[in-house]
């Protein structure tokens, strides 16, 4: 098990409308080592959601109880399809009534995700974003190549990246976890051939 969170619900992408839904009775006795909620056990899910296999291991269980009905997702490890390509595995979940969880499986199209060397720190890479770029830009915010000329690095450094989008001459690198979601632009700077930050966070929210 690697983490439990009970925050804000951040998704890569909202459930389709033909995705597959499977409601669930919430076990109180399914907690993580910390004694958080899991709200269903990986046996039960991996037996029932046909994208998941026995064994798969859950990453996070992210619920966000500051809205009602309480939702959020529950994730477990990508399935790599081939070289920086994988299938993700999110479950996106609403607390039905205080005895029921339904979870519903992403399309095909939107489990599809990109990462460089590790499939758990995967993103989604944006239509007409060439691969390469993405991964050279998701290296340099790993490794701290990135410049940040006002200063706002500690506001994304300890976040995974989610998303890259080439947008013309710059890209849209999103931020999130189970508590937070920031977007920065950036773009190649001229000196040093580095990335820089060109603008300030557009977008942020956390609870």
């Amino acid at each position: 098990m690697w983490n439990t969170c009970i925050g804000l619900a951040m998704t890569l992408a909202t459930a389709s409308a033909d995705a597959a839904s499977f409601t669930f009775k919430i076990d109180p006795t399914a907690n993580d080592a910390r004694e958080v909620p899991l709200y269903v056990d990986d046996a039960t899910l991996t037996s029932v959601i046909p994208s998941l296999q026995q064994g798969d291991v859950r990453m996070t269980t992210c619920i966000n109880r500051n809205v009602t009905p309480a939702q959020g997702y529950i994730e477990f490890a990508p399935t790599p399809t081939g070289p920086h390509r994988a299938n993700a595995n999110r479950l996106l979940c609403t607390v039905a009534d205080p005895g029921h969880l339904d979870c519903s499986e992403q399309s095909e199209d939107e489990r599809k995700v990109v990462f460089d060397e590790d499939p758990s720190t995967y993103f989604r890479l944006g239509n007409a974003t060439d691969l390469d770029t993405a991964l050279a830009i998701a290296r340099a915010f790993d490794r701290g190549e990135v410049d940040f000329p006002d200063g706002n690095r500690s506001m994304v450094e300890r976040l995974p990246p989610r998303e890259i989008a080439a947008q013309g001459d710059h890209f849209l690198v999103s931020f999130g976890d189970c508590g937070c979601s920031r977007e920065v632009e950036v773009t190649r700077r001229q000196v040093a051939n580095r990335w820089i930050v060109s603008a300030k966070i557009t977008k942020q929210l956390c609870f």
